[in-house]
């Protein structure tokens, strides 16, 4: 069954699976303030609407009342609570760049992400974008992401048939895209790899104003350095991850009050892609 296989083949990318640059290489990086080699002018900057969203307007006396170490782990806390967020940023190792934007609601019941590569090394080449609403998901991926994703089994007809097209995957294959996608969707998970398990040890640096928001930066001492902003009013939110010049990176957060993330219209089934390839086939046939 085609789009068995096709489910099969992307699970088996290092992107979905988490390989040196995968999704969970992704989130090592990050949780040791390393994410490295991003293009801070092309990450996205989503609104944090936070001015909305902050429980309180007390400022949390850090010097006296909580240690970097604390403070890090109340902000994965935080961030674990939350129902409704976005993450957009990009990675870079040598040539592969990964940029990446996310919105997520519902505690990732219903998500709406696109993964962008430039690199074989991450797992694929090119776009994919998958939304996930009412336990039903939908993969729409470019004719490059299709033909690195799929290899020796990627013939030009089977590209041309899936490329830029929404495809409608059933519930069993759905749960396991869904799990892939996990650990950039759930808000719990989200944090645990970015915030969570972590061996540095954090300088705090002098209150600042990230995006509009009041933040206290966490420097990280590690090898590779990087700084965390987190919200010092209200709940303490991760609101930015950047890395230094050397080894740079970038994760903005953003925390609007809802999100409308929709099914897309004129998703093709299992059904309908193997009917088009036959009718393809025996067009091809036909003319021959």
């Amino acid at each position: 069954m085609i789009v068995t296989l096709l489910m099969a083949m992307a699970l088996k990318t290092k992107m979905i699976s988490g390989g040196t640059l995968g999704i969970g290489g992704v989130l090592c990086m990050a949780g040791a303030l390393m994410a490295t080699g991003v293009n801070p002018a092309s990450a996205g900057r989503p609104s944090n609407h936070l001015a909305n969203r902050l429980a309180s307007h007390q400022v949390y006396p850090l010097a006296s009342a909580s240690s970097p170490a604390a403070l890090l782990a109340r902000s994965e806390a935080a961030l674990a609570k939350e129902s409704v967020f976005t993450l957009t940023g990009s990675i870079e190792e040598g040539s592969a760049r990964l940029g990446l934007h996310v919105e997520s609601a519902g505690r990732g019941s219903t998500t709406d992400s696109t993964l962008t590569s430039s690199s074989n090394s991450i797992g694929f080449v090119g776009m994919i974008q998958v939304i996930t609403k009412a336990g039903l998901s939908y993969l729409k991926g470019s004719a490059p992401f299709w033909s690195s994703a799929l290899g020796s089994q990627g013939t030009p007809k089977l590209v041309s048939a899936l490329a830029d097209k929404w495809i409608q995957f059933p519930q069993a294959q759905a749960a396991e895209l869904t799990k892939g996608f996990a650990s950039l969707e759930d808000p719990g998970a989200l944090a645990k790899g970015v915030l969570g398990s972590n061996s540095s040890k954090f300088a705090e640096g002098s209150p600042t104003t990230v995006h509009g928001t009041p933040v206290v930066p966490l420097i990280s001492s590690g090898s590779g350095g990087g700084t965390l902003y987190v919200a010092s009013h209200g709940a303490p939110l991760p609101i930015e991850l950047v890395g230094t010049a050397s080894q740079r990176g970038l994760l903005v957060f953003g925390y609007p009050t809802s999100l409308s993330i929709t099914a897309p219209a004129g998703a093709l089934t299992e059904a309908q892609i193997a009917a088009s390839l036959a009718a393809s086939s025996s067009g091809t046939s036909s003319s021959g």
